[in-house]
């Protein structure tokens, strides 16, 4: 009988393990939504050089002339003749993209423009924009030094907070312009 006994606590013991194991699984999994999985990179690196899995039609996209749709104090405006392939928009504006817009289906790149501290740090939720049927890029351009100094040390960790995870696989870049 305590042979018995002393199976059965192993085996008991072996069962709360797996299950803790599985909780803690669980955990991680159903809290990754919730925090930013993308990839974050410095504009520069990936347009300035060849890097592995960047598109070289982002350089295009960021530095070209393409068709744009700007929103600016809720309106939207667009220039150029076809479907806009970018957006461009303040930090305090983010809202706008969560609203119903067939222009939003060409997107391919969303431009936040962050003009000063007091513009906050907005929050992109991907998943509130299944509009965006083409998207694959979200730059977050930064026109005074949130980091300090004129560095951009803080900005990979900054505006990875500022992404929450969704459905499509889009990369988060971050650009340091800061005008003279």
């Amino acid at each position: 009988m305590l042979i018995q006994f002393k199976l059965f606590s192993t085996q008991l013991e072996k069962a709360r393990f797996a299950t803790t194991v599985a909780t803690v699984i669980c955990i991680m999994l159903m809290g990754a939504g919730k925090l930013s999985a993308q990839q974050v990179l410095p504009l520069h690196q990936a347009t300035g050089a060849e890097v592995e899995g960047i598109d070289p039609w982002l350089t295009q996209l960021a530095k070209g002339l393409n068709p744009t749709l700007y929103i600016e104090n809720g309106e939207h405006k667009v220039f150029g003749e076809a479907s806009p392939l970018v957006v461009i928009l303040q930090g305090n504006e983010v809202s706008s993209l969560y609203e119903a817009n067939p222009q939003f289906s060409s997107v391919e790149l969303i431009k936040i423009v962050l003009e000063n501290p007091g513009t906050g740090q907005p929050s992109v939720d991907l998943n509130r924009l299944p509009g965006f049927k083409n998207l694959r890029y979200i730059l977050f351009e930064f026109h005074y030094s949130p980091c300090g100094n004129q560095t951009d040390e803080c900005l990979p960790s900054l505006v990875g907070g500022m992404v929450v995870s969704g459905p499509q696989e889009v990369t988060v870049f971050y650009n340091l312009s800061i005008p003279e």
